[in-house]
């Protein structure tokens, strides 16, 4: 009933579940978010901000980690076990009684929609899947407020070759008078084309002023090894912020976030307190992720070259000179050697591993991911020590067994593998002191 990896652009068989089920996707306002990379944590600040305002937000991202109920959530909580069941019944049954046979992401798409409708919400923050103009999620309807994150290369494959042809895809949520924010250091190809559908669609730009925020970067060293939950920390327009996602990269989505907030102000209250607290109680796995601290064990989502780059900013920023030992796993279809080119030269030692990537309701396994012998061959361009392992599991145990305190254990590439990292049961109970 479900494709898991067969990729079929077009809108068509999405809206015709939905008109069938009464067309739930109508039923809210909806905050639309493409790009690259950025787009969830830019989805999880504002989803938590406009939850503390009091307003009945619901979040829809992708992918999931550990739960595909994840992926749902109202005022921070996931879909119940039950209602998810429910749901997904009804929807199933209704594709196969109409012979549509649709996708997983458009099943889960399906299923937000119905959740969200039944639970009478306010508003959604609606992150796509793949690209924009084609993706499951382009079928709500108008949103209050559109936004851009980075666009990079990634999904080239679906989305284009060049960086213009990806950008034109991400721009397909663009709709008539609606406001764009996009995220402030893109490629001027990039903000030309967004300049000129928002032109060509009677929409306002806003373009970020990186300036307005001020940093403070030493207060991770600072208190990395006392804080319960270590943050970052900024000033903006007078006020000071904390989040508790890293990397220098964070503080371009976060004005990204702030730019939409000004948007939102204009029909709804949001105080700086919402605004704050909001930010603060942010919680997102596998981004600059440190999940324990001696030795330093780093989770990170870097699965495309610009991920990579903000991944390798981040540990000469918070750690620099130190040597990592390093788990790495991706898909066969990913830049592999730019995805390794930033962390040239601090590369101690590379297990290479090959995910799992198996999808929901028994969909039979694909082969999407990269074999461990030949990661290996590819990365050890990049470390001579690079060899693979039979297992994300014994891979975790060796680099642990293996780290120093004075070195870093870096867990990173594909989502699939911080899905097992996250579920490794030494991983969980390993001493943080």
């Amino acid at each position: 009933m479900l494709e898991k990896f067969g990729i079929k652009p077009g809108l068509e068989r999405i809206k015709k579940v939905l008109e069938i089920l009464g067309n739930p996707q109508e039923s809210f306002d909806v905050i639309h978010v493409a790009g690259t990379n950025g787009k969830g944590s830019v989805c999880h600040m504002l989803a938590s901000i406009l939850t503390k305002t009091g307003i009945k937000t619901s979040l829809f991202s992708s992918p999931h980690l550990v739960d595909p109920r994840e992926r749902i959530k109202i005022d921070g909580e996931m879909i119940s076990q039950k209602e998810c069941i429910n749901i997904s019944e009804k929807i199933l049954k209704t594709a196969e009684d109409n012979k549509i046979q649709i996708t997983e992401f458009e099943f889960y798409t399906i299923l937000a929609f119905c959740y969200f409708k039944e639970k009478n919400v306010k508003i959604v923050v609606l992150e796509t899947g793949l690209g924009g103009r084609l993706d499951s999620t382009n079928v709500c309807r108008e949103p209050i407020v559109c936004v851009i994150t980075s666009i990079s290369f990634d999904h080239t494959e679906y989305l284009g070759k060049t960086i213009e042809e990806i950008t034109y895809e991400k721009a397909g949520i663009i709709k008539k008078n609606c406001p764009l924010v996009v995220y402030p250091a893109q490629e001027k190809n990039v903000f030309d084309i967004l300049y000129k559908k928002c032109k060509e669609f009677n929409c306002e730009l806003i373009m970020p002023d990186k300036n307005k925020i001020k940093d403070n970067f030493c207060e991770l060293n600072k208190n990395l090894y006392n804080a319960e939950k270590i943050y970052q920390s900024f000033e903006y327009n007078g006020n000071f912020l904390k989040i508790p996602l890293l990397g220098k990269h964070q503080k371009l989505n976060l004005i990204t976030v702030l730019s939409v907030v000004e948007i939102l102000q204009r029909k709804i209250e949001i105080n700086y307190n919402s605004i704050k607290t909001g930010l603060e109680k942010v919680s997102l796995h596998a981004r600059f992720e440190i999940l324990n601290k001696n030795p330093i064990v780093i989770l990170d989502g870097a699965h495309n070259p610009d991920g990579a780059l903000a991944l390798s900013e981040s540990l000469s920023l918070y750690f620099p000179l130190k040597k990592i030992n390093a788990v790495f796993g991706v898909m066969k279809d990913k830049d592999i050697s730019n995805i390794l080119l930033p962390l040239k030269g601090c590369l101690k030692k590379v297990l290479t591993v090959c995910p799992k990537n198996s999808g929901i309701y028994n969909i039979k396994k694909s082969n999407r991911a990269m074999p461990a012998e030949e990661l290996a061959k590819i990365a050890q361009r990049f470390s001579k020590t690079a060899k693979p392992s039979e297992s994300v599991e014994s891979a975790i145990s060796e680099i642990l067994k293996e780290t120093s305190k004075d070195e870093i254990c870096l867990i990173f590439g594909s989502l699939y593998l911080a899905k097992e990292a996250l579920e490794f049961e030494f991983l969980k109970n390993f001493p943080s002191e």
